[in-house]
């Protein structure tokens, strides 16, 4: 039996100010709801801009949380806010006040306003390194208003491990909210790949191989701005069996609405087999997993 959903992709340039950043939440949620959009993926760091040389942008953890909740009660529909770069008071043993540390955090809210995922981005990019905290807390599986679902940030596309995490837990759509641009090939790597070309090969690759691999939907949702600035794109939805199921154009802002119907992945399931063959090569061929025992 069919489970049609539909993914919006909203593939947009941070604002300048977090005001600005919400009021083009708020209008585009509305716009996309009118297109019958199960769920809306926007961004990392897509409220916010890079934070690095502005720190006042910084909110403390969770405190601008109502304001989604309000946006997916009123529009009935779930939504990936990206990720802000938050401050959190860690504790110590005791309860005792520890070190304040900024975090990249991705949020889930369904569609009556529960926040259902959160998750503190692992892999950091290397410059993020100098000003995040990397999370320390397991790849965690959710329900959201949809399906089991997932979330990873950005270079995380790159970790098949992390990936590998979800997918022990039975996850059928795994979010990744990205700032991914061609600036981080830095000089270095530009004299290889001057426009890019390489770096768009190979995202629109690991979406696709990431979904076939662990039999799930993969929903990539990078920023969007002029080629000149160094935008890559990219958005898209891929599944087993379906490869691409849906992208946007190029780099620049688009906002797409892609349906993809989850039914596909038993028959992915039935067909690959993942799952049979990994559980086999940890019991009979060495092979060990840090979340084995997560599975469901």
């Amino acid at each position: 039996m069919p489970r049609i959903i539909r993914i919006a992709l909203c593939q947009l340039t941070s604002q300048s100010s977090v005001e600005e950043g919400f009021a083009k939440v708020d209008s585009t949620i509305a716009e996309v709801s009118k297109q019958k959009a199960n769920l809306a993926i926007f961004p990392e760091f897509f409220v916010q801009g890079i934070v690095q040389d502005a720190p006042h942008k910084i909110p403390e953890e969770g405190e601008w949380e109502e304001h989604v909740r309000g946006l997916a009660v009123k529009y009935q529909i779930d939504i990936c806010i990206g990720t802000f770069a938050e401050k959190v008071q860690e504790r110590k043993d005791g309860n005792e006040e520890g070190e304040v540390k900024t975090y990249n955090t991705a949020y889930y809210f369904k569609k009556d306003g529960e926040l259902v995922g959160k998750y503190r981005k692992r892999n950091l990019w290397h410059p993020e390194k100098d000003y995040l905290h990397p999370g320390q807390d397991d790849h965690l599986v959710f329900d959201s208003s949809l399906c089991k679902t997932g979330m990873l940030v950005c270079w995380d596309l790159a970790w098949p491990e992390a990936f590998r995490a979800l997918f022990m837990q039975g996850v059928e759509l795994v979010v990744v909210p990205s700032y991914w641009v061609a600036d981080d090939l830095t000089d270095e790597g530009r004299l290889h790949d001057p426009e890019a070309s390489g770096e768009k090969s190979w995202l629109d690759s690991l979406v696709i191989t990431r979904a076939y691999e662990n039999e799930c939907v993969v929903a990539f949702v990078n920023c969007g701005g002029p080629a000149e600035k160094g935008f890559l794109g990219c958005s898209g939805v891929a599944a087993p069996f379906k490869g691409c199921v849906g992208r946007t154009k190029g780099c620049e802002e688009e906002v797409k609405v892609v349906e993809v119907d989850l039914d596909v992945l038993p028959a992915a399931r039935s067909v690959y087999k993942m799952k049979k063959d990994y559980l086999y090569a940890m019991e009979n061929q060495g092979f060990s997993h840090p979340q084995a025992e997560k599975e469901v």
